[in-house]
Order: C-alpha cells, then structure tokens, then sequence
C-alpha cells in the first residue's frame, strides 16, 4: 500500500472518531438539561402537593455567583441546586412549624458566617411575612431573619 491511501485511511478513522465523541457529548448536554428540566418540574409540583404556590413560574438552575459578591471561601465544594434547596426548604417549614403558601421568589446571595467565611445561600421569599428564609448551599441548614 502506498503512504497515501494509509495517511487518508487513518485521517478517516480520526474524523469517524471524533463524529462519535462529539454525538456523545451532545447526547449527555441534552440529557443533563432535560433532566433538570424534569427535576425543577417534579419541584413545583411537590411544593403545589404541599399546599405552596411557586409564583415566580420556573425553579432557577444551578446556583450561579451574584455579581458584585464575594465568591464562596471554600470552592472545592459543590453548592447544591435550587431544586435542592427547596427540597430542604419544604423539609424544614415541616419541622419548625413555619406556614406558607407561596414561595414569592428565589435568587441565589452569599452570606458571611461568624468566622467571616463567605458561604453560598439560597434566598426564598414567601408569603410568610416578615420572615426571609435562606438556605445554606452547602448544608441545606434553613435560617430565617425578619
């Protein structure tokens, strides 16, 4: 065989290669996004189950860094997702006693804890006046302040 036909034998190898890798890629993005589509819609409708309206419409994603905030001081780990976030909400207005019907709002803030830390929060606003809830990015801990 000549030089050539096995040069273009295996530059076609590569191209079907990297065809295959780029479909894989392109299946996993679309599955991760449908999925979160899916979870955030299960979310809703647990919150509705419990007797609480989800007002703003639509679950937020993955928590993202506020602009103009200082980014959390451990990187290393993982802030969980809104979805998760409410999940721990609803566990915790169950335990303590708090009553709502509507979830107002949710934005993700970053918080400072007694060591001076910056930690990651989930703030939820709810028809619970004058209570504000947030919840801990990291541990799911809900804290209220008025």
């Amino acid at each position: 065989m000549r030089w050539s036909r096995i040069k273009n034998i295996i530059i076609l190898m590569l191209v079907i290669v990297n065809l295959f890798l780029l479909a894989m890629v392109g299946l996993r993005a679309w599955r991760s996004r449908r999925d979160d589509r899916e979870s955030r819609a299960r979310m809703v409708f647990i919150l509705q189950e419990n007797g609480i309206d989800f007002l703003p419409g639509e679950v937020p994603g993955a928590w993202t860094q506020p602009p103009g905030e200082a980014a959390p001081t451990d990187p290393g780990r993982e802030v969980m997702t809104a979805s998760t976030a409410l999940v721990r909400f609803l566990e915790a207005l169950k335990q303590e006693g708090y009553l709502c019907t509507q979830v107002t709002g949710m934005h993700p803030a970053v918080h400072a804890d007694e060591e001076g830390n910056t930690i990651p929060v989930w703030i939820i606003g709810t028809d619970a006046w004058p209570w504000r809830f947030s919840v801990d990015g990291y541990t799911g801990a809900l804290t209220t302040s008025e």
